[in-house]
């Protein structure tokens, strides 16, 4: 993987989340929904569960990693290191839109909030760019 490459999977993962956010936040405010079959308190916990091993998971695999030295070859870098930045990105892209679903299913910020957050900060946090890409 190239840095080329590793910005244009970054950039489309964002664009997920982004627009599964927009597809809940519209079909919500436009359609009649029953409320939820599950507690509000259960669906938190696992907003709370999703952005704890979507934090978990970022560390672990950006856990000494470094970005490459100025001299180095960033593609030899971006082979090395792109399949665990894709699984960070994969991961975060994952509890934005888990977060969006649980809102979408009981109006709850909280739950939004809580696992979407996270998610969206691993995203800005951990963009090619921070990396050097090519």
């Amino acid at each position: 993987m190239s840095g080329t490459t590793a910005r244009l999977l970054h950039r489309t993962l964002v664009a997920s989340a982004v627009l599964a956010l927009a597809a809940f936040v519209v079909v919500r405010r436009t359609g009649e929904l029953a409320p939820p079959e599950l507690p509000l308190t259960a669906l938190r916990i696992v907003a709370f569960v999703v952005a704890v091993a979507a934090l978990a998971l970022n560390r672990a695999l950006r856990l000494g990693l470094e970005a490459p030295a100025r001299d180095a070859g960033r593609t030899e870098w971006w082979e090395r290191a792109g399949r665990r930045l894709l699984v960070v990105w994969a991961v975060a892209e994952g509890a934005v839109t888990v977060g969006g679903a649980l809102w979408f299913l009981s109006g709850d910020a909280v739950a939004l909030v809580v696992a979407a957050g996270p998610g969206l900060l691993v995203l800005l946090t951990a963009r090619p760019e921070v990396y050097g890409s090519d």
